[in-house]
């Protein structure tokens, strides 16, 4: 009777047991390279939104900024907040450094007004217990409002939108 043949492996590769037990899927040097590129891509992308100029706000007061908004045709960006306020501390943080924020309020007047309660300003513009973010016409009556935390989504509703919408307009006036 003839014995079974035994087959065997080529020769320099290395037994079952440890063909079983290499590691299949990328190698390690691909999946560090991957996570490094991943983070360089992230921390890009953050320096890309929040990077540039600081903003800029009128120094004077709301009724001069009035009468710049009549000769200029342009809105008013009127922010008033308490000064001791944590919403305004993150506001002044996280809102107004990031791109979608500064990029629509370049076209507008932008002022900045501290308040305390019973106020002239925090009666006329119902200022509760968060910051609020008022776009005015050039007579000072209220065009839009929102307040608090501001995140994106609302920050365009209420304030971006309008003010590239009426730029919009002014554009389409003037030849």
């Amino acid at each position: 009777m003839n014995a079974p043949v035994q087959e065997h492996p080529p020769l320099g590769t290395p037994p079952a047991a440890d063909r079983a037990a290499k590691r299949k899927g990328p190698p390690a040097w691909g999946v560090l390279l991957f996570l490094g590129l991943l983070a360089g891509f992230v921390l890009l992308n953050q320096w890309i939104s929040t990077g540039g100029p600081e903003l800029p706000w009128f120094e004077g007061t709301l009724e001069q900024a009035q009468e710049q908004a009549r000769q200029t045709n342009k809105r008013i960006f009127l922010y008033l907040f308490k000064p001791t306020d944590p919403l305004h501390q993150r506001n002044e943080l996280h809102l107004f450094n990031q791109r979608w924020v500064r990029e629509p309020l370049e076209t507008a007047i932008r002022v900045k007004i501290a308040v305390q309660p019973g106020d002239l300003l925090s009666s006329r513009f119902n200022l509760g217990d968060s910051p609020l973010l008022l776009l005015l016409n050039a007579d000072g009556e209220v065009v839009t409002r929102t307040d608090g935390l501001v995140d994106e989504r609302q920050f365009m509703t209420y304030i971006g939108r309008p003010l590239t919408d009426f730029d919009r307009q002014k554009q389409q006036v003037v030849p």
